[in-house]
């Protein structure tokens, strides 16, 4: 089995990112900025696009919940009108305590995007039980770690938590990071990514294998992206480490036009920035 494409948050790293060292006074401009952006967006009848005039999507709608503490960031009737589909993993995280009544229609989404078994696979244990992108389907990363982000914030079922704990710790690559689905295809291992390996470690609990995530996550300091150095930094301060590294260059990426024009990328950045600005960490609360 290969790995999908990039998920829509994905984004092609450059290096035109500042390099001068950035204040909390210019975080929280920046901040201001993506905020400013993101509601100039929200669509006329509800929810977010990808781009500004586009349709309204669950992705940025649900991320648009990482963005700001407040009700305004959480759109409790297009979320309770829409199918989330995989985005449903991920809302309980961010939008527990704000919108219970959508989270709680979100959680039963849990089940139905539960991983079925594969037959054996080399390299890594194809029968852990994890969560998938479409019903009926074998586990990957990201919607794994999107589940466990929910479980944990809603202390439910801590038995599956631990399940995603060891299916993510068995996914991890030989060279310490996670690649979207198999550490290894026909007996070749395969390269991680940057924004794989950090949705992994924001999920994950303690364990040595995340200081060996870590030394992979620390590429995006040579090769950022908006994606990676905002879930770099979201990793980093949900496992006690600096996020301020990250933050640094991912503050200037932050325009009056958001991250690229991208909704989804810009409440990333946000919710990024809101570590300094906030002392907010919108999906591991302490």
């Amino acid at each position: 089995m290969t790995p999908p494409p990039p998920s829509p948050g994905g984004e092609s790293p450059d290096a035109t990112a500042g390099d001068d060292v950035v204040t909390r006074p210019e975080l929280a401009d920046a901040l201001t900025r993506g905020r400013s952006f993101l509601a100039a967006t929200r669509a006329a009848g509800g929810g977010w696009p990808y781009v500004e005039g586009g349709p309204a999507r669950p992705e940025p709608t649900v991320l648009c919940a990482a963005a700001g503490p407040g009700a305004e960031w959480v759109d409790r009737e297009w979320l309770g009108s829409h199918d989330l589909g995989w985005a449903a993993l991920l809302l309980p995280a961010l939008a527990w305590e704000r919108a219970p009544d959508v989270s709680a229609a979100a959680l039963q989404r849990l089940d139905d995007l539960a991983s079925v078994p594969v037959p054996p696979q080399h390299g890594f244990d194809s029968t852990l039980p994890g969560w998938s992108w479409v019903h009926g389907t074998a586990a990957w990363v990201e919607p794994t770690a999107f589940a466990m982000l929910s479980l944990r914030r809603t202390g439910r079922d801590p038995e599956r938590l631990a399940q995603g704990q060891r299916l993510l710790l068995d996914r991890q690559c030989r060279d310490g990071g996670w690649n979207y689905g198999n550490p290894n295809v026909y007996g070749a291992d395969l390269d991680s990514h940057l924004d794989a390996t950090g949705w992994a470690l924001l999920a994950l609990s303690p364990d040595p294998a995340v200081d060996r995530g870590f030394s992979v996550l620390a590429g995006c300091l040579q090769r950022p992206s908006t994606l990676n150095l905002s879930l770099a930094a979201l990793a980093s301060e949900a496992h006690g480490r600096d996020p301020m590294p990250f933050l640094e260059l991912l503050a200037p990426r932050v325009t009056p036009r958001g991250a690229r024009g991208r909704v989804d990328l810009t409440a990333m950045a946000c919710a990024a920035l809101r570590l300094q600005v906030e002392g907010t960490n919108a999906f591991r609360p302490a």
